[in-house]
């Protein structure tokens, strides 16, 4: 089982073709793309296990000199079908446990 993380980043003006390139250097970084807007590139990173996507998220981040915010999400661990997000709240939380 594999784990994901998508990560929203704003860097200073004029630097993010050369955020993309290092990031593009990562093996985990499944894709790079740069936005119009906030936030000027979405990170999507892909590893084995929650905790090696840890250290390979905080890897990357650390490595990027132009970086003014980040944000990291991490998708929960049990995928959902669209069919529990069509019945009520309380089915989807039982579901979950």
């Amino acid at each position: 089982m594999s784990a994901k993380a998508y990560i929203f980043i704003n860097t200073e003006e004029g630097k993010t073709c050369q955020v993309v390139k290092m990031l593009r250097g990562n093996a985990d970084v499944e894709s790079v793309e740069v936005l119009e807007g906030y936030p000027d590139i979405i990170v999507a990173m892909k590893a084995r296990t929650r905790q090696k996507l840890t250290k390979s998220v905080i890897q990357a981040l650390t490595t990027i000199e132009n970086l003014t915010n980040d944000t990291q999400v991490l998708p929960v661990k049990k995928a959902y079908t669209s069919r529990q997000f069509d019945k009520p709240a309380q089915r989807i939380e039982r579901a979950a446990n």
